[in-house]
């Protein structure tokens, strides 16, 4: 707890769900972060039917959050391929799935980090 925000893994939000990390802020409000590794399922829909369907309808939220993907780069099996109807390339770097995120996220207010936590040979 710092500067009177409390974060919490895991926890409770609307209608029973419970976001990856919650950010609060006494007074001011909350911040839902979703978190997916590259190779997730849910990768490229996890901002629409997660962060804005379920956790940033909450008013506290203000319609804002963060998601966050982790990079591991080729040391598993790569980047999930997105959908066809995207019509958007597998990634192969970071900053081109970050790219691709970007272009996708169905709100404004959300914020999109991928964290690189490749090898430098991968």
């Amino acid at each position: 707890r710092s500067r009177n925000i409390t974060i919490e893994p895991e926890a409770a939000a609307a209608d029973q769900k419970r976001v990856d990390i919650r950010l609060t802020r006494a007074g001011t409000g909350t911040l839902p972060i979703e978190v997916k590794r590259d190779d997730n399922t849910d990768l490229w829909t996890a901002m629409q039917d997660q962060l804005l369907e379920r956790y940033t309808n909450d008013p506290k939220t203000g319609g804002y959050g963060i998601y966050l993907v982790i990079w591991h780069g080729n040391r598993r099996n790569g980047c999930k391929s997105p959908p066809k109807k995207l019509a958007i390339e597998t990634p192969i770097r970071a900053t081109e799935l970050q790219a691709a995120l970007e272009a996708i996220k169905p709100n404004p207010r959300f914020a999109v980090r991928v964290i690189d936590v490749s090898k430098p040979h991968d």
